[in-house]
């Protein structure tokens, strides 16, 4: 399995995955000339393209990607709140409910927390058993996965550093509140780790990070040292 991070954070989001012949796209949080640029000719050989929610860091290049004839999957609820929930490239999924795109042996949908409807975490599975568990733009996963060989997972803020920044007025207590409601700490993903039977994991990626409430190699140092895997930080 092959991933490359290609745009992560607010200000769009977008990861190539391949399972060594089928390349789909997780989340289109770029427009189809920014995504050309960034990956050549490798946006013209996707098979798909999955997205987790309707909120523009995710889903600004999904019209771009139906128009070249890419057939996108999302949750019913982020298509109408996309207006394409007809359109015939538009493919919607659910809960628990596998799909399949190219040689792909399974990808399923998983529930999320986040203030956009019908959010949604992936699983992925190639045919030689490799596990992929993307979680993005939720809180916590009360769900728990075993056999994971990769693992791309939100990383927004730590708790110190958003406390610190409330305290000092660098931003309002609405914004810590809807911060901690909405997106994954680095408390609750190293709680999610301890959580898991780790011996398959080969690879972590850490998602999403605040530009103000983050700290990329405390995070990437910490994870490290709790778990032995290689980190990268997106």
């Amino acid at each position: 399995m092959n991933i490359e991070v290609i745009a992560s954070g607010s200000k769009g989001n977008a990861y190539l995955v391949d399972d060594g012949q089928t390349t789909i796209l997780i989340e289109a949080g770029l427009r189809l000339s920014q995504l050309r640029h960034k990956t050549g000719a490798k946006v013209l050989a996707l098979e798909g393209c999955i997205c987790s929610h309707s909120h523009a860091d995710h889903s600004r290049g999904i019209k771009d990607l139906m128009g070249m004839g890419i057939d996108c999957y999302m949750s019913a609820e982020a298509a109408d709140s996309l207006a394409i929930s007809h359109h015939h490239r538009c493919h919607i999924v659910t809960p628990l409910t596998y799909f399949t795109i190219g040689t792909w042996r399974g990808i399923i949908p998983i529930e999320t927390k986040h203030d956009a409807p019908g959010t949604l975490g992936f699983v992925l599975i190639t045919t030689r058993g490799e596990k992929l568990v993307y979680l993005t733009d939720t809180p916590y996963s009360h769900y728990r996965f075993k056999g994971l060989s990769h693992l791309m997972i939100e990383c927004n803020y730590t708790q110190e550093i958003l406390a610190w920044n409330a305290q000092s007025g660098d931003i309002t207590k609405a914004y810590k509140l809807r911060v901690m409601s909405n997106h994954m700490s680095l408390e609750t993903v190293k709680a999610f780790l301890e959580a898991h039977d780790l011996d398959q994991l080969r690879g972590i990626w850490l998602l999403h990070l605040s530009d103000s409430n983050a700290d990329a190699e405390r995070f990437k140092r910490e994870v490290e040292e709790l778990t032995g895997v290689p980190v990268t930080v997106a």
